[in-house]
């Protein structure tokens, strides 16, 4: 890829990055930890496909086969995460029917749907992207699955930070709570598989 090519795509991120960077409301945290999910996933995409057509390693076709999905779902939730977070801000452009509780509810939920998909994606196929992914990728290995592992810290915070909204005693509060809970501890256990293979790395 040559320097016209690098700079042209970085024009194009441009108008997205500016507007993340007005400091307006959106769009939004939540818009911006599915744009990263789905950057990790690509990257992770790109490892998959450099162990089968160079390493000849069929283990990845399943793994490159199961992130299709989420990147569209993703993409889904970068779109429907600013949208909700409009809607709850400016009253006038909410749907017929929405509260503020339901779009409390959707830009909890988001978030949380953006979580499940990078640690599901982690946990199913992180550690052998880590171990077996093509020898010269290996920075773009340990990279996607930090993003992916960022990705959902961030959306944790927003799902909590958007919980002390919600009235006392709201049940959406503890269906949340344990969800998150359940997520820290996956997001923990993920964090150590790295830290192992970044240190058995430094050994080799």
């Amino acid at each position: 890829m040559d320097e016209q090519k690098l700079e042209n795509f970085l024009e194009g991120m441009s108008s997205f990055t500016d507007a993340v960077g007005a400091g307006k409301p959106t769009p939004g945290c939540g818009t911006v930890c599915a744009l990263n999910s789905l950057i990790g996933l690509e990257l992770l995409q790109t490892i998959c496909t450099l162990a089968i057509d160079k390493g000849k390693d069929d283990s990845f076709v399943p793994i490159r086969e199961a992130i299709q999905p989420r990147k569209k779902e993703l993409k889904k939730y970068f779109v429907a995460d600013s949208m909700a977070l409009h809607r709850l801000i400016f009253e006038k452009d909410r749907e017929e029917g929405r509260t503020k509780r339901d779009y409390l509810e959707l830009l909890s939920r988001i978030p949380l749907a953006v979580s499940e998909i990078c640690l599901s994606q982690l946990e199913e196929s992180g550690a052998h992207c880590l171990k077996n992914g093509f020898a010269n990728a290996k920075g773009d290995s340990g990279t996607a699955y930090k993003m992916l592992l960022s990705s959902s810290a961030g959306c944790l915070y927003i799902a909590r930070f958007n919980l002390l909204s919600l009235e006392k005693g709201d049940a959406l509060i503890d269906e949340f709570k344990s969800v998150i809970t359940q997520h820290r501890k996956r997001i923990k256990a993920l964090d150590d598989i790295f830290w192992e293979e970044f240190d058995s790395m430094e050994e080799d």
